[in-house]
């Protein structure tokens, strides 16, 4: 079975959950390493100095590329996914100093880069929906399968949400 159909199988009422994404991302890593092995040599151009340049694709992406930029997307989501618990007892350290003027300036010192960079762009990237003012779960978005929205359980980025949040 080819991996895309696989994915989209484990789909449960709509929405996708973290195990499952992890398991899928565990099971095809191998074929993601080769597929894009494959990939890069192909579409080379080679200039009339010797030096050469990977060109994309006009046509419609294969199944191999929407692989690769499926497997890419998810495993992004995923390194968020793996710091949740990370993510809980910052929120645990917030939670004790939220009503302690200088004690809660020392945490914001500590994590406010951290909060406006990378989950900043969580929140961004995964539940800024255009034209949609009810976000439920987030969404990954895969270029090359548009016509195929990704909704990971949001109980699942329950505390990368809240983090996200506080600095907004």
């Amino acid at each position: 079975m080819h991996p895309i159909f696989e994915f989209k199988g484990l789909i449960t009422d709509g929405i996708y959950s973290m195990a499952k994404v992890e398991w899928w991302l565990l099971k095809y890593t191998d074929e993601y390493e080769k597929t894009v092995e494959i990939e890069n040599k192909l579409h080379w151009y080679e200039f009339e100095d010797g030096s050469k340049s990977r060109l994309p694709s006009f046509w419609k992406p294969s199944s191999e590329v929407g692989f690769i930029n499926l497997f890419q997307e998810l495993d992004l989501i995923s390194e968020f996914y793996k710091e949740e618990n990370k993510i809980e007892d910052v929120l645990k350290e917030y939670y004790a100093v939220k009503n302690s003027g200088p004690k809660l300036n020392k945490w914001i010192l500590e994590y406010e880069q951290l909060g406006k960079g990378k989950y900043f762009n969580f929140l961004i990237s995964y539940l800024d929906y255009e034209g949609v003012d009810d976000i439920e779960h987030p969404m990954v978005f895969i270029h090359s399968m548009d016509d195929f929205p990704i909704y990971i359980e949001k109980n699942d980025f329950k505390n990368t949400i809240e983090f996200g949040n506080i600095f907004l």
